[in-house]
């Protein structure tokens, strides 16, 4: 028998929140002096999911050319210095009263995300969720981020925690093979920015809504 779940580790874009109008905010604030097009929200969600540079880069891939290495870092530097006064994206419906309720019921709560760990603590804060988070992970917090599983096990060797007894909470292929590489379960959430369909990632179980958690961890 599986050991019970004593660890929820939560994506963050696409899962918890929807990021798309602030990292669009961010892209823009970059792009536009450069003379490109902005760049509108539902195109930014197909382009999230694999950390700051690489959306970059597909942003700028989408409005032209991708400039030289320099040339990038410098928009990058400009992306990330706009993205430090964007507002809080906001939340999925359920997420906060679901949180304070397995926060309640006793779980253990993680973030694993590619955003940077200073954006996503602050992410936190702005939601008045810091509280319940026991670590965070960002995607520049190891040498690796998702979907490589390493990203997973540094956080739950943070935590203490087997990885057997995590279950992982995410939208896409990443958070799947990260999970399964690592050794966890995943339940993944319908809503998100899956590339592809969310039925085809291999989760233990998939909920349409965030306050679908609860029981589907009780019924892994």
């Amino acid at each position: 028998m599986a050991p019970s779940i004593s660890t929820i580790i939560l994506d963050l874009d696409g899962t918890l929140v929807d990021s798309a109008p602030e990292l669009a905010h961010a892209l823009n604030a970059a792009l536009v002096p450069m003379g490109r097009r902005a760049v509108h929200a539902d195109e930014v969600r197909g382009m999230i999911g694999d950390g700051v540079a690489v959306l970059t880069r597909k942003a700028l891939a989408a409005t032209g050319d991708v400039p030289d290495e320099r040339g990038f870092e410098d928009v990058l530097a400009a992306v990330r210095a706009a993205y430090d006064h964007v507002p809080a994206s906001p939340l999925y419906p359920g997420v906060a009263e679901t949180l304070k309720r397995l926060h309640a019921d006793g779980y253990r709560l993680a973030v694993c995300t590619n955003k940077p760990q200073g954006p996503a603590r602050r992410l936190m804060g702005q939601l008045a969720l810091d509280h319940l988070i026991d670590a965070l992970a960002g995607g520049d917090s190891f040498a690796v981020k998702k979907p490589d599983p390493g990203h997973i096990r540094g956080l739950l060797e943070v935590l203490g925690t087997a990885p057997e007894a995590a279950v992982m909470i995410g939208d896409s292929g990443n958070d799947a093979r990260a999970a399964r590489g690592a050794g966890s379960r995943f339940i993944a959430v319908s809503y998100g920015y899956s590339k592809g369909p969310v039925a085809d990632l291999g989760a233990d179980a998939v909920i349409p809504g965030f306050d679908d958690l609860p029981a589907a961890i009780a019924a892994l």
